[in-house]
């Protein structure tokens, strides 16, 4: 008996491996392309079972049987009813199935009347009738059932912005005669009535109740609306006040039509911590870490103290933030700072308190800053004496950005503007005006890439440029500028060929990305610029290569680039290292 089972276990161990893994299984499809081939290989069952290990002859055969109706079912989302299939399924010599099938759509079948009726009280509405009107197919068009879905949900999206919350749809029908290749639709819609905000109650426990009434923008008497509802929640979660806001209008407790909204409202985490790392080969490895404080009284004040340590470079920044005007966007901020930076050939020690007042909107992709603020720096050019520039600025930033919400996003956009100014004639050493814009695009560019395009110009015009400070001078060079030269080492020269920073700035930057695999992408760069004061004699270019961890809550960034306006060699790279969002 053990002689026999060895020889049986030595047996099967010993057949063929593509007996064991089953037949092979090729399939063809041809007469289609495009949506209909996709949409038949996602119903056809040889397809999805063409790379099973586990088939059996039998099982081809069964799947075989159900394959033409399974591609006339495929094809009728796109109205075609009637096509012609062959379908031949043949075993080669060398023991493998083929599959073939030719398709021949046929006629499609197009719509001979469209009946769309609303019933209920919105029945003559204007917004309603419209989306009726604008329902995307039309008599003589083909039946798509794309389209016919999208537009059934355009007809009850209507219901809803215009206040019939309890619409919905009674009859839709699409009666098909695949001899005529004709089809009757019938849509019968009932708009139930129209409903009004009624009274907001807002259950909370930890900001001043007037504070939270400044966010209520649903007005009672006025036609309900779910976007006006959204517009509501969303002002109470930027605030940054709560973990989570939710809002549930009691449509059984309405009267006349009028519909009350409970709103509950959890308290976030009044402490936020966060830190970040980064290197870069010219100021060396950087520390940051921010404290925020979400609720420091019930009156929506909040903090913020943020810390920059690396090994040029050295950032201390406190500011106090206090609703104002509309709560849910505006801001009076109080706050001051220190900062510490060397370079090659500067050093530079600002302290610099500030008020301004701040504008972000709901989507937080608009912000705006009006501010005034004493600049007092002590700086240094190549070890020359310490000078001391004292400016009372006025200024105006504004940026806008707006990014696909992906780990490795392809298309955004980001607009940075910047004036700022003073006068000698009102508490400052010098006059000035400082001008910078920046602007950033992504660009998709193939199946799994991207184009990062980058410009800056900056301008300044300085009645006494020894005592304009390094601070607000240009540089160009490092990470963010040209990277293959070191950080802020391009730029106007003084007599013993030391670089000072100057008046104007030009940079632009092309990086290509690539996404290898899910959490990594490769990019390849060339950036330009240079600093200067009336004329741009020489632009410096810079080129390299990087590496991209897609992090979901950020990209880490690994750059080595080169100075291709100089003859480089192997030492001269630059290497860079950071974290963050794309924009």
């Amino acid at each position: 008996m053990r002689i026999f089972v060895t020889l049986l276990v030595f047996g099967l161990l010993s057949m063929p491996a593509v007996v064991l893994a089953g037949p092979h299984l090729d399939v063809r499809i041809s007469g289609v392309d495009g949506d209909m081939q996709t949409n038949i290989e996602a119903m056809l069952d040889m397809v999805k079972h063409e790379n099973d290990k586990e088939l059996s002859d039998r099982w081809i055969k069964r799947m075989q049987a159900k394959a033409k109706e399974q591609i006339r079912t495929a094809l009728q989302p796109f109205g075609y009813y009637t096509p012609k299939i062959e379908a031949k399924l043949e075993k080669t010599t060398d023991g493998k199935w083929l599959a073939e099938y030719h398709v021949d759509p046929g006629e499609p079948t197009r719509l001979k009347h469209i009946n769309i009726r609303w019933q209920g009280s919105g029945a003559e509405n204007l917004a309603l009738r419209q989306a009726v009107a604008d329902f995307p197919l039309k008599p003589g068009d083909v039946l798509d059932h794309a389209k016919w879905e999208k537009g059934k949900e355009a007809l009850l999206d209507a219901a809803y912005l215009a206040g019939y919350a309890k619409a919905r749809m009674l009859k839709s029908q699409a009666l098909v005669d695949p001899d005529t290749h004709l089809a009757d639709a019938i849509l019968l819609l009932d708009s139930g009535p129209l409903y009004y905000f009624g009274k907001v109650s807002v259950h909370q426990n930890f900001l001043d109740d007037k504070l939270v009434a400044a966010y209520d923008t649903l007005k009672e008497g006025e036609i309900y609306s779910h976007d006006e509802l959204l517009r509501y929640q969303q002002g109470l979660i930027a605030a940054g006040y709560s973990q989570s806001v939710t809002l549930e209008p009691k449509f059984d407790l309405a009267k006349k039509n009028r519909v009350p909204i409970d709103v509950r409202m959890t308290p976030a985490k009044r402490h936020r911590f966060s830190f970040g790392l980064g290197f870069e080969t010219s100021i060396g490895p950087r520390f940051t870490a921010q404290w925020d404080d979400r609720r420091i009284n019930r009156h929506g004040h909040q903090s913020t103290v943020y810390m920059k340590i690396a090994q040029k470079e050295r950032e201390l920044r406190g500011v106090y933030r206090i609703p104002v005007v509309d709560p849910r966007t505006d801001r009076l901020e109080i706050g001051a700072s220190y900062h510490y930076e060397e370079t090659p050939t500067t050093k530079s020690t600002t302290l610099s308190p500030e008020i301004a007042f701040v504008r972000r909107n709901l989507e937080d992709t608009l912000f705006m800053k009006g501010f005034v603020n004493y600049n007092y720096e002590l700086f240094t050019v190549d070890g020359d004496p310490e000078r001391t520039s004292k400016l009372l600025q006025l200024g105006f930033i504004s940026r806008y950005s707006e990014v696909e919400n992906a780990v490795f996003p392809r298309v955004g956009r980001y607009v940075h503007g910047e004036i700022r100014g003073a006068a000698d004639a009102l508490l400052s050493d010098t006059s000035f005006v400082r001008v910078l814009l920046k602007g950033r695009y992504l660009l998709p560019f193939g199946d799994n890439g991207r184009l990062d395009a980058n410009l800056a110009i900056g301008a300044a015009w300085v009645d006494n440029f020894d005592l304009y400070p390094n601070s607000l001078r240009y540089f160009a060079g490092g990470d963010g500028s040209v990277r293959g030269y070191t950080y802020k080492e391009l730029g106007p020269k003084d007599a013993k060929g030391v670089v000072i920073g100057g008046r104007q700035m030009f940079a632009a930057s092309l990086e290509y990305d690539h996404r290898i695999a899910k959490d990594w992408a490769l990019a390849a760069f060339v950036d330009a610029g240079n600093a200067y004061n009336d004329t741009l004699d020489k632009l410096f270019i810079g080129a390299g290569f990087g590496v991209r961890w897609l992090a979901p809550f950020g990209a880490l960034k690994l750059d080595f680039g080169w100075p291709v306006s100089e003859d480089a060699g192997l030492g001269d790279f630059q290497f860079y290292i950071g974290f963050g969002a794309t924009l």
